[in-house]
């Protein structure tokens, strides 16, 4: 079908012009670029395509064009959406406008009819089935029904049947074109086809064998801020008495537009209509609509009548299917919702605020909410923000200051929901106080972000358990789900980086052996810890026999897994010093909810980070292994990574490419284990953490092992005399492992891996 086509075929008193609707898809385009506001669509893409109606919840003026922009985006197809009357004033030039992009007045007669027909003709229906913004998110009574707050009538109420309606008509009138096809009544399909303005009967009798399917979708907007924001100040400066009701919208949904803010869609499975008719009902509808002659608009005149015993069953039939499929398009959008970390945070206080519960430890509050957290991510049906699925993110709740977790506590903050007062929490009676539909957004947010997650049932239950029976978590446990974000973090770089830009270096990767960190604990623990740390390039599993051994001596092992490392070489590409050291310092974490006896082993650049951690004395470490620190290396294109990978980035910034050379080719010793390719910038943050790692050789007080193969082919011997002349320890020993190669832990050259356990023996209480 052309575009002039989808034009035409619109309803004859509101046409799409197509002129309009174009330029107004290319400027949000660009607005969009321009916008902080980030849209994330999931969902099976074929959707778009494939529906007939589109539904959305309502929480904001202008996410009511965001569906016609998408759905153009995806499929180029041109959307019909039902508008207030109020849009539509005479002669009003926005009016013409709206009608241009397809809008249609809530008044309109015959409206059902007439937005019937252009679904026939391939337009897609966007529609809020709310029938209004809902600034409270609260969708739902006390006993679980579906209610919104009209602001027409002051009351809640049931969210609007019209997109049912619309969809069950056509469902049955393609039965009934169906039955007359298989007939061969072709007259009567002639003039509907007709009537609703299809180039022939055939055309019509092809669409009736396609399903009518309804779209439900959510939109979630994350996060919700109360700080001013330019437009807010710019209107009260041009319009200097603006009401309260347009100041709250302006200030809450500028901020969204504005600041860094996302707006997750959630596409959910289509509802199938002709699935709502079971087999008697279906069969007696069309016998009545076939025997009455009813046209497309007679049918819809027909769920109106009572005027014989055939319109009163056709009616009650009609309607009671209509309710069901209303009831399931809402209850698939508000389950819909992309359950965010404030979701998590808001329902647990409030949960706590009902008990009467005034203050809580920091420590315990943000403990809680790692708990419900991990509970959360066990039920797959559920959908996940980055900061519920991301471990980098929500798990930093625990040890530090975590962006997306703070934003929310400088909201609940402003709005005087909490107050911090050194490691407790004020809890405010406010929180459980209703607040008035316009207001509620920015005097408490948390009920806003609770009412929003209230559908979703098993958030209420586990944060219920939790307060029940986990406010104390066993040390065990707690190392136990710290463990599974490495292993969620894994599998998410993993999937990230099997991308169709990586595919071409990662075919050419032939690390066979098991990728993923481990957690190794033995049948007879001697109470100790050690925690292994590989080189770059490679995996836990260079290190993962001598692991075993040591499990077998009674240890509990941590094979860390360097981010970056195991996935794909573009992986390791944008990944900094910094954040392998973050690695060593998350397997830290795990092993201190498992012991006081912690020992560490680094190979390689694992020295170094290694290094890095064993320089702070209060964590008091019992021994240190360090195996082949490359404090100096012999590869004189090291020298050269700095310039170069400066320039990379240069080029990637202005010509937004990949550099001029991202990869230098790798001949791994072990390429069952390494990366065939090194990235330039890695040997450039090689090298900035080896400067790191030295000034810190003189603040290890444990006792510590350093080993290095007297002909090692990548780091000269005089790094072991460097790492030598810095250390103060009072008990260090040197290992010189006779060998031509690099990775003598991974090959255990000349025993040197007993070496090693027999030194951590030496030092374990």
């Amino acid at each position: 079908m052309t575009d002039n086509e989808k034009i035409t075929g619109s309803t004859e008193a509101f046409p799409i012009d197509k002129n309009t609707y174009q330029w107004t898809y290319r400027a949000m385009e660009v607005l969009f670029d321009f916008l902080k506001l980030k849209i994330h669509v999931h969902g099976d893409k074929t959707t778009w395509r494939e529906g007939d109606i589109f539904l959305f919840n309502h929480f904001a003026r202008f996410e009511a064009i965001i569906p016609q922009f998408l759905i153009y985006q995806k499929t180029r197809r041109y959307s019909r959406s039902i508008a207030t009357k109020d849009l539509f004033t005479e002669d009003s030039l926005f009016s013409q406008y709206l009608k241009n992009l397809g809008g249609i007045p809530n008044n309109t007669k015959s409206l059902l009819y007439l937005v019937a027909k252009d679904i026939f003709k391939e337009l897609k229906l966007v529609a809020f089935p709310e029938g209004g913004i809902v600034k409270d998110r609260l969708v739902m009574d006390d006993e679980g029904k579906h209610q919104v707050f009209s602001r027409s009538s002051m009351l809640r109420r049931k969210p609007h049947k019209g997109p049912a309606v619309i969809a069950l008509a056509i469902a049955i009138f393609k039965s009934t074109v169906r039955q007359l096809s298989e007939k061969g009544d072709a007259d009567k399909l002639i003039e509907w086809a007709a009537e609703i303005g299809l180039d022939n009967y055939e055309q019509l009798v092809t669409l009736s064998h396609l399903p009518t399917k309804i779209i439900p979708c959510c939109i979630t907007f994350y996060p919700l801020r109360l700080s001013e924001n330019m437009l807010q100040k710019s209107i009260g400066f041009v319009v200097p008495d603006v009401s309260k009701r347009v100041s709250e919208e302006l200030l809450i949904e500028g901020n969204l537009l504005l600041k860094e803010s996302d707006m997750d869609i959630q596409v959910g499975e289509p509802i199938v209509v002709e699935d709502y008719l079971n087999e008697w009902e279906g069969a007696l509808l069309s016998i009545l609509a076939d025997h009455s002659t009813f046209s497309l608009k007679e049918l819809f005149d027909t769920t109106k009548n009572n005027n014989t015993w055939g319109d009163r069953f056709f009616k009650t039939t009609y309607l009671r299917s209509v309710r069901k499929i209303r009831d399931d398009y809402m209850l698939r959008i508000y389950t819909g919702v992309t359950l965010n970390i404030a979701h998590v945070a808001s329902t647990l206080i409030i949960a706590l605020a009902k008990k009467g519960v005034e203050s809580i430890p920091r420590e315990r509050l943000h403990r809680l909410i790692y708990i419900v957290i991990k509970d959360l991510q066990l039920l797959e049906h559920l959908n996940f923000h980055p900061s519920l699925s991301d471990p980098s993110i929500y798990h930093r709740i625990l040890y530090k200051k975590q962006e997306n977790f703070e934003q929310f506590l400088r909201t609940m903050k402003t709005a005087g929901l909490l107050k911090s007062q050194g490691a407790i929490y004020s809890l405010s009676p406010s929180l459980v106080v209703p607040s008035e539909f316009d207001s509620i957004r920015y005097k408490n947010p948390a009920a806003v972000y609770a009412n929003e997650a209230s559908p979703i049932a098993d958030l209420k239950n586990i944060i219920d358990e939790t307060l029940s029976n986990k406010l104390e978590i066993s040390s065990e446990n707690l190392a136990g789900l710290l463990f599974d974000d490495e292993l969620r973090e894994f599998e998410a770089d993993t999937s990230q980086f099997r991308a169709k830009r990586c595919s071409a270096i990662n075919k050419l990767q032939t690390a066979t052996q098991p990728p993923k960190p481990y957690l190794l604990s033995p049948e007879k623990p001697n109470g100790a810890c050690v925690i292994l740390v590989h080189g770059l390039l490679a995996t836990p599993a260079e290190m993962r026999s001598l692991a075993e051994k040591l499990v077998l001596q009674g240890y509990i092992v941590i094979g860390t897994r360097l981010k970056g490392h195991g996935t794909s070489p573009w992986d390791l590409e944008r990944t900094t010093w910094r954040a392998w050291y973050q690695s060593v310092k998350q397997s830290l974490r795990i092993a201190q909810f498992l012991s006081t006896n912690i020992h560490l082993v680094g190979f390689s650049c694992g020295a170094l980070l290694t290094i890095l951690l064993a320089g702070h004395k209060e964590l008091a470490f019992k021994s240190i292994v360090l195996c082949s620190a490359p404090f100096v290396l012999k590869d004189r294109f090291a020298s050269l990574s700095t310039v170069m990978d400066a320039g990379n980035k240069l080029v990637k910034a202005i010509l937004r490419t990949d550099g001029i050379m991202p990869f230098k080719e790798n001949d791994p010793e072990h390429p069952s284990i390494n990366y065939n390719h090194i990235p330039i910038s890695s040997i450039s943050e090689l090298l900035n953490l080896a400067e790191k790692a030295k000034p810190k050789v003189k603040r290890i007080i444990a006792p510590t092992l350093c080993l290095q193969a007297t002909e090692d082919p990548v780091v000269e011997a005089s790094s072991m005399q460097e790492l030598l002349d810095e250390l103060t320890s009072t008990e260090v020993e040197t290992e010189w492992v006779e060998s031509t190669h690099h990775g003598i832990i991974y090959q255990n050259t000349h025993d040197c891996q007993q070496r090693i356990i027999s030194f951590i023996e030496k030092h374990t209480n």
